[in-house]
């Protein structure tokens, strides 16, 4: 409360201060005196209303005071409270352990202000942070973690406060895979774990069990597949004089003689393959027996074809192992046999006349078709040359049987051994298709 007062004399002094007033004090009017006291002068304070004692000093004045109840407060300023700090009720969040104290400043309707304080001791709230590497899983806040990351656990510490656990965690897997390599048949392979298979000529498999950078199992099973090393041999046969390209790309020109060559290659799983390739040389023998104006080519179980050298033609239909010139000229034979081909060098026929051939209708060849004799006559023995022969062949070209013509101009065949089919008799030019039954 505040007052001031002036003194009852001439002088004009005021003096003014503050009065506090016990909240304890009741309610309603009450006296109170204040005393001026001179310095350096001390004096009793009598009661209100009474008069000075005769050798007191200082001037005092009574007042009549009407003490009210307080008005209820209704402005709230908290300290050190950032945000809200009005209120009647606020929250506090301490950040730093350790006793901490709170003012706060009430006014009321009146314009009265009543100042209070409060101190709280903040205990540590404790935190930890743990960083952690597992393999496959790791068991953390009662649950089983399986994937890396940041994770939170909140407990309650020996002071009642909570207490948060900070988890970083990296999980690294247990490897278990499968490979599956190719090998060569007889060679090696170093697994994993170091481990060394010799020689290896069977699919096969092995384990090697590993510890990765974190820590972790790493098991690897290794299949191995073994692919085969090829040595193989082909027979080829090959015509005189030919070429040979083998698999190698090498290439063997007018081969002459049995000869081989070795073909390394690799495979497709990049194996050694290696290819022995015998060449056989199939030489045909060109040479041709001459019996008077009749030719015979001296390899047999061939085909034939008889050419004239000069002008080039081919002699139609003849294609019998002999042959007999119509004509005088050159003439050769072109012999085919195990798909090789090769000509006679030409021969010269200068001795051919008339009386040489003879006509159709003048050779008799009976019984046709027959199973067991067959005769070749001459109509006229004068057109039969001495030694003369007759040539029976098959359809293939091949003799059959030969048989001298008699004086008489007569040759028989018994041809009952032969398979059914047709035949063909030559004699002195002439040429007749028989049939066996």
């Amino acid at each position: 409360m505040a007052y001031s007062s002036t003194q009852p004399n001439s002088h004009d002094l005021y003096t003014n201060g503050n009065i506090t007033i016990p909240a304890s004090a009741t309610s309603g009017i009450t006296r109170m005196r204040v005393l001026c006291i001179s310095p350096n002068n001390s004096s009793t304070i009598l009661p209100c209303m009474t008069i000075n004692l005769p050798n007191s000093t200082g001037e005092y004045e009574d007042y009549s005071v009407n003490i009210i109840n307080s008005s209820p407060l209704n402005n709230f300023y908290w300290s050190p409270i950032t945000s809200p700090t009005t209120g009647a009720n606020v929250e506090a969040t301490p950040t730093i352990p350790g006793n901490i104290t709170y003012t706060v400043t009430s006014t009321d309707y009146q314009g009265c202000t009543l100042t209070s304080t409060v101190s709280i001791f903040v205990n540590d709230s404790i935190g930890s942070i743990l960083n952690e590497t597992a393999c496959d899983t790791y068991f953390f806040n009662n649950q089983t973690i399986t994937a890396s990351g940041t994770y939170y656990d909140t407990l309650i510490n020996s002071n009642g406060c909570d207490s948060t656990i900070t988890l970083n965690l990296q999980v690294t897997p247990t490897y278990n895979q499968t490979e599956n390599s190719n090998v060569c048949s007889g060679s090696s392979y170093t697994f994993y774990d170091g481990i060394i298979f010799s020689n290896i000529i069977t699919d096969t498999s092995h384990i090697s069990q590993l510890v990765s950078m974190s820590g972790c199992d790493s098991i690897v099973t290794t299949n191995i597949h073994v692919n085969p090393i090829y040595i193989q041999t082909e027979n080829m046969n090959g015509c005189s004089g030919s070429n040979y390209t083998f698999y190698d790309g090498t290439i063997f020109s007018n081969i002459i003689t049995d000869t081989s060559h070795i073909s390394q290659l690799v495979s497709v799983f990049g194996c050694d393959s290696n290819i022995v390739t015998n060449i056989s040389v199939q030489s045909i023998n060109t040479t041709v027996n001459q019996f008077n104006n009749s030719f015979t080519a001296n390899e047999t179980n061939a085909s034939y074809q008889w050419i004239s050298c000069n002008p080039y033609s081919i002699l139609v239909g003849d294609t019998s192992q002999s042959y007999t010139p119509t004509t005088n000229g050159e003439y050769a034979v072109i012999i085919y046999k195990n798909t090789c081909l090769d000509t006679s060098t030409c021969f010269t026929v200068s001795g051919v006349y008339v009386h040489d051939f003879i006509n159709e209708n003048q050779v008799l060849i009976y019984p046709n078709p027959t199973n067991y004799i067959v005769t070749i006559e001459f109509q006229n023995p004068y057109f039969v040359k001495s030694n003369s022969e007759a040539i029976l062949y098959n359809c293939m070209g091949e003799i059959v049987f030969k048989e001298n013509i008699k004086p008489n101009g007569k040759a028989q065949f018994n041809i009952s051994s032969l398979s059914s089919g047709v035949y063909y008799i030559r004699c002195a030019g002439y040429c007749k298709k028989i049939i066996k039954e």
